[in-house]
């Protein structure tokens, strides 16, 4: 059975998949007819929620759920919450600063360090040799 965070993971990058695509369309439509410059806006934006919000999200959910577990339990399973968390709080950090044109991006690529952080240190005691106990 999978994992409830695995489960809330790759339903938040379905969720972001489906605002990049809809920020994507709106690049197009803005090349096409001419929206103000709302694309060129959005470029970064759309950037960063396909890539964080949704590509390492589902990656870091489906690793959390296929990793080996030594044991019955995952250990320091919070840490992946953590990093599950943080990557959502980075990619709605990222959509409300832009969209109202801060330029606060280190808040952002902090969340993202953490993240990935996070999970490298939950992950780490579960990658092992073929065979090792």
């Amino acid at each position: 059975m999978m994992p409830r965070l695995t489960i809330y993971g790759i339903r938040a990058a379905l969720c972001w998949f489906v605002v990049g695509i809809t920020v994507g369309m709106l690049m197009m439509i803005d090349m096409a007819v001419g929206l103000n410059g709302v694309g060129s806006r959005l470029l970064h934006v759309h950037i960063h929620i396909m890539l964080f919000g949704w590509f390492v999200q589902i990656i870091i959910a489906v690793a959390y759920w296929m990793l080996p577990r030594f044991g019955r339990e995952r250990p320091r399973a919070w840490l992946a919450v953590v990093s599950i968390l943080a990557l959502n709080a980075a990619s709605l950090t990222a959509i409300g600063f832009r969209w109202f044109h801060l330029h606060i991006h280190t808040v952002v690529w902090i969340l993202e360090v953490l993240a990935f952080l996070f999970f490298a240190v939950h992950a780490w005691p579960r990658i092992k040799n073929f065979g090792a106990t």
